[in-house]
């Protein structure tokens, strides 16, 4: 396992809005690589999906489907197809780009490629009351496999939100 987690977190209520983009060069010649990024209140030594306050894009080794998921302790949305897909390869042109929208942290709504994704679906992570911290998180269980991925950005946005006059 290998992870990066940023130092500068941020609360429910800072009308956050996450941005990071990553390129996967070889995307997994099998299944034992997974991929997290996004934001949670902590890391794992060896499995993201056990971070108890997490929202997450998620890629399996070995597919190029990409995930959304999210968990505040009390409600958990498991890793859920986007329907958009990653094309391996290191250039621009395969870049992912993706948004998390936490300016309603009952509904956080998630952009990849400036496109709304599982719109319906309802990421809920307002019961947790902590600090959210950026983070990607690569793992692999056996093998000798590549897993490896690019990240071009990670960043967080806040905006103070007006009352009307």
């Amino acid at each position: 396992k290998v992870d990066m987690v940023g130092v500068d977190g941020f609360a429910k209520g800072s009308n956050a809005v996450v941005e990071f983009a990553f390129r996967v060069p070889v995307g997994g010649s099998g299944s034992a690589s997974d991929y997290s990024l996004g934001v949670a209140n902590a890391t794992h030594a060896s499995d993201a999906d056990t971070i108890a306050d997490s929202v997450f894009i998620h890629l399996d080794g070995g597919s190029t489907n990409i995930y959304a998921e999210s968990d505040d302790g009390t409600t958990e949305v498991a890793a859920t197809d986007t329907t958009i897909d990653f094309t391996a390869g290191t250039t621009v042109t395969e870049r992912v780009e993706v948004w998390m929208d936490f300016t309603d942290p009952a509904d956080v709504q998630i952009y990849v490629n400036g496109s709304l994704v599982l719109g319906s679906t309802v990421f809920n992570v307002d019961a947790y009351s902590g600090t959210w911290y950026p983070i990607v998180h690569l793992e692999k269980s056996t093998g000798t496999e590549t897993a490896d991925l690019i990240v071009d950005w990670m960043r967080v946005r806040y905006s103070e939100q007006g009352t009307a006059a």
